[in-house]
């Protein structure tokens, strides 16, 4: 709250935001048609979701595998096609990993 009330005397406006679940499409589509509605414009992307499982090969199971895939690589590409989508209309824009 503080950080919010901070980001908001700084800029003029309160910042927004919303949760996504970066291995569900349908809340990737979401995310970005929020975003859509209430900026119109994308100038940055901050890929910022990951997840680590401190296991061994050997004690991780197929599905700590696959969330982990999912979050940190096919969550970073589906957000950076959406975005590079906005980015085409706009004329450029940025990809932090």
């Amino acid at each position: 709250e503080q950080a919010v009330a901070k980001l908001g005397e700084e800029t003029g406006k309160p910042p927004q935001g919303r949760a996504c679940d970066v291995t569900d499409a349908g809340s990737i589509s979401k995310f970005f048609a929020f975003t859509d509605d209430l900026w119109k414009t994308l100038d940055i992307l901050v890929n910022n979701a990951g997840i680590g499982v401190f296991r061994s090969v050997g004690e991780m199971s197929a599905a700590d595998w696959q969330r982990t895939i999912d979050t940190n690589l096919t969550g970073v590409f589906h957000f950076s096609h959406h975005a590079i989508e906005r980015f085409r209309r706009s004329g450029g824009g940025f990809i932090v990993n």
